[in-house]
């Protein structure tokens, strides 16, 4: 016996297959049929729990924001040293990027509508403005506890932040990492510890 699904799970499969269609065909290319058919739906049925392809895609925005802040609010309660919490949070990223392809593709058709889309591109600020105030405080919990220099969190977020969008477009485009696991300690060696060799190690000291 087949089971009905929940209007949840019709609303998921619909978000799914319009997820899928946007990244395969854009935004614009992309037909409500199209969906429909990739949901297992009618066209009536999309209609249903969406008024328009357009709300699809500000529902598909507004889940992938929610769990951002959601992952970012796991870190924040988390117990320990913020530089772990930290770490953390970089290996959560790394792996979704790793291990869910779809995760790095979609912010690319999202920043090519917010190109000429007005709205969206607010939409998206409003959003980056957030975040950074969470991951900010995050960064500021750690200047407060001396595990960190005394930095301005909100700049440190901002450099962090485009350092994860950088390697999630590098994943969305095919070059993935070799080893993941190097990666995530290399990266955060190189974060908590720079590049420069203190100058008591350096050769011509």
């Amino acid at each position: 016996m087949t089971r009905h699904k929940s209007q949840d799970e019709r609303r998921r499969q619909i978000l799914d297959a319009a997820r899928r269609s946007f990244i395969e065909r854009g935004f614009e290319r992309s037909r409500v049929d199209d969906i429909a058919a990739g949901a297992g739906l009618s066209k009536g049925g999309v209609y249903f729990h969406f008024s328009s392809k357009r709300e699809i895609f500000d529902a598909l925005l507004t889940d992938e924001f929610d769990l951002a802040m959601s992952s970012l609010a796991e870190v924040q309660a988390l117990p320990g040293p913020a530089s772990a919490r930290l770490g953390w949070l970089a290996a959560r990223y790394l792996r979704r990027f790793a291990n869910e392809p779809d995760s790095t593709r979609f912010p690319l058709v999202v920043g090519e509508i917010a190109v000429r889309d007005d709205a969206v591109r607010e939409r998206l600020r409003e959003l980056h403005v957030e975040y950074l105030s969470g991951f900010a405080a995050l960064l500021e919990a750690g200047v407060q506890g001396g595990e960190f220099r005394a930095v301005r969190a909100r700049t440190a977020a901002l450099l962090l932040k485009a350092i994860i969008d950088g390697i999630e477009r590098q994943f969305a485009i095919g070059n993935a990492l070799d080893d993941l696991d190097a990666m995530i300690v290399e990266g955060l060696d190189i974060i908590m510890n720079g590049l420069a060799t203190p100058p008591g190690d350096r050769i011509d000291a």
